[in-house]
């Protein structure tokens, strides 16, 4: 029993291992994450299924560096991606960031992307794997949703807004306003709404 003890404690190890594997595959298959895996010494990344589904890139023609993913950056975002992207700007907080990338069908894609480094015996960066969310669609969400907002507050700053009940001479349609006084119609409205008159002879 002694002897088979460490045997056993392998075989255990692996199994569970395994079990963690299978949990991760489920996370990424049901959660549809991209992952790549970037070996910053080779300057290779590897890439799962679901990343060229994301890009839109086909596994045969291209040959994944870090220059090759960062053709696909969107112009605005590129030059700060490239900073977020760089080892020595992650630190033990991980890489955390969002931007968009240019499919090669010529459509403009949202990303989600969180990662972590890892380093060396000698403390080096070695690897940096990330996780990758197409979040195009809640974006689009938010984008219309700020611009719903921005247009109700527009209105409502430019809109003055007549309510109640309006007291009007049936004779001379003159309205009485809040002190008491008789005016022309138009002089109040004028005065409580974005409203003008021109007169005329109909």
């Amino acid at each position: 029993a002694f002897r088979f003890f460490p045997l056993r404690a392998v075989q255990n190890a692996y199994k569970r291992m395994e079990r963690s594997e299978q949990r991760l595959k489920f996370a990424l298959e049901s959660g549809r994450f991209g992952v790549w895996d970037w070996d910053i010494k080779r300057n290779i990344m590897i890439w799962n299924d679901r990343m060229y589904d994301i890009y839109g890139a086909s596994r045969d023609a291209t040959r994944f560096t870090m220059e090759a993913w960062q053709s696909y950056l969107y112009p605005q975002d590129h030059d700060r991606v490239a900073e977020d992207i760089k080892p020595d700007a992650i630190g033990e907080k991980g890489l955390n960031t969002e931007y968009r990338i240019t499919r090669q069908d010529g459509t403009v894609r949202y990303i989600k992307t969180d990662g972590i480094l890892l380093r060396d015996e000698d403390g080096k960066p070695s690897r940096l794997i990330s996780l990758n969310q197409d979040i195009t669609e809640s974006r689009h969400l938010e984008e219309e949703r700020e611009e719903l907002l921005c247009g109700l507050k527009q209105a409502l700053l430019e809109v003055k807004q007549l309510s109640g009940m309006l007291p009007i001479c049936s004779s001379c349609k003159k309205i009485r306003n809040d002190e008491g006084y008789w005016e022309q119609i138009e002089g109040y409205i004028e005065r409580h709404s974005d409203a003008e008159f021109s007169h005329g002879i109909c």
